[in-house]
């Protein structure tokens, strides 16, 4: 899903919180600028630095929304937003949502309005949701979902009809459903059944044109490599086939328009170390089968972000874990595969440092990434980059 990015959560709060203590220092200390080959430079920001941000592409506009800009404050959270055109190279701050600060929330696109749902707050309340429309640059709450206990970490993809939200169930809300559509015009909310696989979160959903694809994640022990896909026109959910993936968490997955190709992500080993992966698979609704991919030529890592560019996938950013130790590694480069011929190639060296909580859209010309350098002392500064992509050959060449 393109709007998560969303979305699937890095658990954003407690990793700005240990990145500012134990992060390691990025291996260039300013934040670049200017153009560097296929790479251009997003200017700053016009509002405090933040991680945990959702983001979405209007078409013409990258919206960034909520997150936390003050990690180890009283009041963390943030309910502001903005919106950068790439056209002019400018952002411009949106208008003040009715919304309470938060995180973990997601954020989908309808084509007319972004749809903000779910989070944690930063005080006592409940999180709800609005719509902002960009044109108007004006907010509506959207209608009560009538589930008593927030949600944060879920997934949210739009249908061309219906936000669906699943997952990230709270413990002790056993009787509340674990997924539910939301339809716009109408402003009402309707459960959907229960799926044939257990809650979980940090895991993946994509929307394929017919159905949703949910696959992976899980709370701590146990880990899931199983998946469902959900059809929201029959109202009925059907189990994936196994696939050749090990269980893990904090992966990636995007639709091609053919197949959901799943990469990366982690599994815990204990409870302060994880074990990371660089492999990925690819699954075909059409046939209910799984392929493995060829192998990527960077690192393992987690809580990357991926978007699909019409011919080929990028992978970008990250995290892993110092081994031996909890402490937290940014990533700052990337690779783009080519399911056509399933091979992989290195993006060229990119201006950004090493950073948390990068999320990245693509536009039709460009991937826009953008995400939060940690300093010292819970010093926050935001970096983001266009990357252009160039034909195969000539990524191949450069690279």
């Amino acid at each position: 899903m393109t709007a998560t990015h969303g979305a699937v959560a890095l658990f954003v709060l407690g990793l700005l919180l240990v990145a500012c203590q134990d992060a390691q220092p990025p291996e260039s200390p300013n934040t670049p600028s200017g153009e560097s080959g296929p790479w251009s430079i997003i200017p700053e920001l016009p509002l405090l630095p933040r991680g945990g941000h959702s983001t979405v592409w209007t078409g013409q506009e990258m919206i960034i929304w909520g997150g936390v800009d003050n990690p180890g404050k009283e009041d963390p959270f943030s309910a502001e937003g903005a919106a950068y055109n790439p056209s002019t190279q400018r952002w411009r701050v949106i208008a003040e949502a009715p919304l309470l600060a938060r995180w973990g929330h997601s954020a989908v696109w309808t084509g007319e309005e972004m749809i903000v749902w779910g989070g944690s707050l930063d005080r006592l309340g409940k999180a709800g949701g609005a719509a902002y429309d960009p044109i108007a640059d004006t907010w509506r709450m959207i209608a009560d979902s009538g589930l008593r206990w927030e949600r944060r970490s879920h997934t949210a993809v739009w249908t061309g009809k219906e936000m669906i939200i699943w997952g990230a169930r709270p413990s002790d809300a056993k009787e509340e459903p674990v997924g539910l559509a939301y339809d716009p015009p109408s402003d009402t909310w309707r459960p959907i059944p229960e799926a044939p696989i257990a809650d979980r979160a940090g895991h993946t959903a994509i929307w394929t044109g017919e159905e949703m694809i949910i696959w992976g994640g899980g709370r701590g022990e146990p880990i899931y490599s199983d998946g469902a896909a959900y059809d929201p026109v029959t109202d009925t959910w059907r189990l994936l086939p196994p696939s050749p993936l090990a269980p893990r968490g904090e992966h990636s997955a995007v639709w091609t328009g053919k197949e959901m190709i799943v990469w990366g992500g982690s599994a815990p080993l204990d409870v302060r170390l994880f074990t990371h992966f660089s492999d990925g698979a690819a699954y075909d609704p059409a046939t209910n089968s799984w392929r493995l991919i060829a192998e990527a030529p960077i690192s393992a890592r987690r809580g990357h972000t991926a978007v699909w560019m019409g011919n080929q996938m990028i992978v970008w950013g990250g995290t892993r874990h110092i081994s031996g130790s909890d402490s937290v590694k940014p990533l700052a480069d990337g690779a783009a595969y080519d399911p056509a011929t399933d091979q992989w190639v290195r993006l060229p060296e990119s201006p950004l440092p090493p950073s948390l909580g990068y999320t990245a859209v693509w536009t039709g010309e460009q991937v826009l990434i953008w995400g939060v350098l940690v300093g010292d002392y819970d010093l926050l500064r935001n970096v983001g980059a266009a990357y252009k992509p160039a034909s195969a050959a000539a990524l191949s060449a450069m690279a």
